[in-house]
């Protein structure tokens, strides 16, 4: 990992820190996002106490904001030329049914938008990488999942861990509409099942548990994010360092478009990415301007 670049979402906790910590002791920069100031500095002292000789950037945004996220791309962008890696790992757990400043339902706007939005903002600098990775942290919680379109923010009937589920079957649909996206381009996308490990967001949806350590599940982000054995492997579901299958949900294509048209809308961005064939479809001026910069 020398000389390569990678960010990792919601890093300044759990799986995310230690991933931050694995990727730094691997000669790795690692561009660190908190959602606050606060919680920024105290994980840039934590990490430089456990790795003196790491790289570590800190970049900060509430994921719950989208024009937080949109700066924090202009910042890493004005800061660095190229991105090598993404890891789309911030998530969140609530019981109660909260709106973001945006008016989207939280858990759908931080564990699925935000990684929607800043995919589409750090592309370009993905594709200035010579083979560029995205992993999108999801979990074995989407299996219980069913895809309600009109109900993805809970807007119909609201329960805190079916809708934790429901974004994290987002996660896949995600992962592998893009993935067919850039199928020819030098990105690779996958989704993980880091493993059970006792952080705060899991003690939330399961109470105290015997499960993995942190160095074994945020080994296995490593290990997607740096393997030459994966390294034109694109559009898996991996539980720790082996494909599985994920739900029959999760590969309908149906759900996969729906999702990201209304990702589209709620995000308010121009699709940058060549889109397969389908009825009805137009690209509009701003949408071709940005497709020449990727091409």
């Amino acid at each position: 990992m020398k000389n390569k670049i990678v960010l990792v979402t919601g890093s300044s906790s759990g799986i995310g820190k230690q991933a931050a910590i694995e990727f730094g002791a691997l000669g790795a920069t690692v561009l660190v996002h908190a959602c606050t100031a606060s919680k920024g500095r105290e994980v840039m002292e934590s990490l430089y106490k456990e790795l003196p000789s790491g790289s570590f950037d800190l970049f900060v945004a509430n994921f719950d904001d989208q024009e937080e996220i949109r700066r924090m791309a202009i910042e890493i962008k004005a800061t660095y030329s190229k991105l090598d890696v993404l890891v789309n790992n911030a998530a969140i757990f609530l019981e109660e049914r909260k709106l973001s400043r945006d008016t989207i339902e939280k858990m759908f706007a931080v564990n699925h938008l935000s990684s929607f939005l800043l995919t589409h903002l750090l592309l370009p600098w993905l594709q200035k990488s010579i083979h560029a990775r995205i992993i999108n942290i999801s979990s074995h919680a989407h299996y219980t999942a069913v895809f309600e379109r009109e109900n993805l923010q809970g807007e119909k009937q609201f329960t805190g861990l079916k809708c934790y589920c429901a974004t994290k079957l987002c996660n896949l649909l995600f992962t592998y509409y893009l993935s067919s996206i850039l199928k020819n381009k030098n990105i690779s996308v996958n989704a993980l099942h880091p493993g059970f490990t006792n952080t705060g967001l899991y003690q939330k949806l399961f109470g105290e548990f015997d499960g993995n350590t942190l160095p074994e599940t945020a080994g296995s982000i490593v290990y997607l994010a740096s393997s030459l054995k994966l390294q034109h492997t694109t559009g898996l579901y991996f539980m720790g360092r082996q494909p599985i299958a994920s739900s029959a949900a999760s590969y309908k294509k149906k759900y996969q478009r729906q999702l990201w048209d209304l990702s589209e809308r709620l995000t308010l961005v121009d699709t940058i990415l060549p889109q397969p064939v389908r009825h009805r479809w137009f690209p509009n001026k701003n949408s071709l301007l940005n497709l020449k910069v990727l091409r």
